[in-house]
Parts: C-alpha cells; sequence; structure tokens
C-alpha cells in the first residue's frame, strides 16, 4: 500500500473547506430567505420587545433609617468677630484626642446668609485645637464681609 502525505496546511484547507460546506448548508437550511443572519436579527427584534415591555413596579417602602447628621458635641453661640485681627478663644471641653474631632466653622455674613468656605482671601480661620479649647483667628478687617462665626465640633469614634 502507497502512503500519500499531505503537508500541514493543504490538510487544515481541506478540513475547513469541508467544514465551511457543512455549516452553509445547515445554516441555509434553518433560514427561509437564505440570509444567515435573519434568524439572529429575528432573536435580536424579540428581546428589544421583550425590553420594551418589562414594567417597573416599585417594591414596599422600607423602614425610615437613622436620624440624618447627629447633633455636634459642642456648639459655640454666634461670636461677634472684632473689627481688625484677633485671636478668640473658644471653650469647648469636649475632651480626648482632637484628632478624632470634625470641625465646622460657619460665618454670617451682613444680610444674615451662611456659608462655611470663604471665596476670598483667608480673613477668619482655626487653628489651635486643644481637648478644651480652639482658637478662631481674623486677619484684617473682617466686619467688611462677616459679623459673626459658630464653631461646631464632633467627636468621631
Amino acid at each position: 500500500m502507497k502512503k500519500i502525505y499531505v503537508p500541514g496546511i493543504a490538510l487544515v484547507a481541506i478540513l475547513t473547506f469541508v467544514l465551511l460546506s457543512v455549516l452553509s448548508v445547515k445554516v441555509s437550511a434553518d433560514t427561509d430567505s437564505g440570509n444567515p443572519f435573519q434568524a439572529i436579527w429575528g432573536a435580536i427584534e424579540n428581546l428589544q420587545e421583550q425590553i420594551s415591555n418589562i414594567q417597573l413596579i416599585p417594591g414596599p417602602k422600607g423602614e425610615p433609617g437613622p436620624n440624618t447628621f447627629p447633633a455636634p458635641d459642642f456648639e459655640s453661640d454666634w461670636i461677634t468677630l472684632p473689627p481688625r485681627m484677633a485671636v478668640i478663644d473658644v471653650p469647648h471641653n469636649v475632651g480626648g484626642n482632637v484628632e478624632d474631632y470634625f470641625i465646622e466653622v460657619t460665618w454670617m455674613r451682613h444680610n444674615n446668609t451662611l456659608t462655611s468656605h470663604q471665596t476670598a482671601a483667608d480673613k477668619v480661620w482655626w487653628e489651635d485645637v486643644e481637648p478644651n479649647n480652639i482658637q478662631i483667628i481674623t486677619n484684617g478687617d473682617v466686619t467688611s464681609e462677616f459679623k459673626a462665626a459658630r464653631v461646631r465640633i464632633w467627636k468621631i469614634q
């Protein structure tokens, strides 16, 4: 018996031709119009119709969550700001580690609007926080823009 040698590339080409021939017969048998993608488009259109018909029905309302932001451990009264540079001590007695503090200073403008940040050059800020005291620093003519400040401290544990 004589052996026939078929190079690797030729073998791959022959197998690919046979496989494509079988698949094209199968696909053409599955579609009426001869377009092999018609069945895929039909499935996509069916899915789009199903998605369009989905109705969102909300479930029952859940239990109310916890209170919003907790009350501060310290809240000062409104502190009238002096017209010129000053260091104002604000005793608070929160205690503990000052690295666990969240500090907010709110400034009141002359029209009684409030802000917790400044848009111009820093004129009022806090510093030197201690377990029982914090300092409000004013620089320059702060009374042209602000009339009072309030300090709030939360101890984050």
